[in-house]
């Protein structure tokens, strides 16, 4: 289970990362300017406000691909508590735990990210299967941890 859902995780992420590499090449193609070309300061003010949206959008890709890294580190290590890394199944979802994401909607149920700086992991830092994991003002019970 854990494997699997890891598998899904990483999935989304790479497709992330993927869709940040292509839109980074068509942005690069269609805003490139010969700036001999070049001559008023339209042209100029949009080719730096289109620096400076390469530049966030390298950004964004670098730590998406950070992220990937994080993820695929934390495959191999299994958990029978909260803590980084752990897979947290519930009767409504599941939660991994290091990393926030977009949920992930499966099958099953939904994949919800959760960072470590998260009020919902340091409440729960340590609970065990059958523990009640407390999500605000929610609880669920802990039906698995892998």
């Amino acid at each position: 289970m854990r494997e699997e859902i890891l598998n899904t995780i990483v999935q989304h992420q790479q497709q992330l990362v993927d869709n940040l590499h292509k839109a980074l090449e068509t942005y690069e193609t269609t805003t490139d300017l010969d700036e001999e070309s070049t001559i008023d300061l339209d042209d100029q003010s949009h080719q730096a406000n289109a620096q400076e949206l390469k530049l966030e959008m390298n950004q964004k890709l670098q730590m998406e691909q950070n992220d990937l890294k994080h993820i695929k580190s934390l495959r191999l290590r299994e958990s029978s508590e909260v803590q980084n890394g752990a897979v947290i199944e519930t009767e409504e979802a599941v939660y991994f735990i290091g990393f926030t994401f977009a949920p992930i909607k499966t099958d099953n149920k939904t994949i919800f990210g959760v960072s470590l700086e998260a009020p919902v992991f340091k409440n729960n830092e340590g609970k065990k299967k059958g523990d009640k994991l407390v999500l605000g003002d929610k609880e669920q019970k802990i039906l698995n941890i892998y």
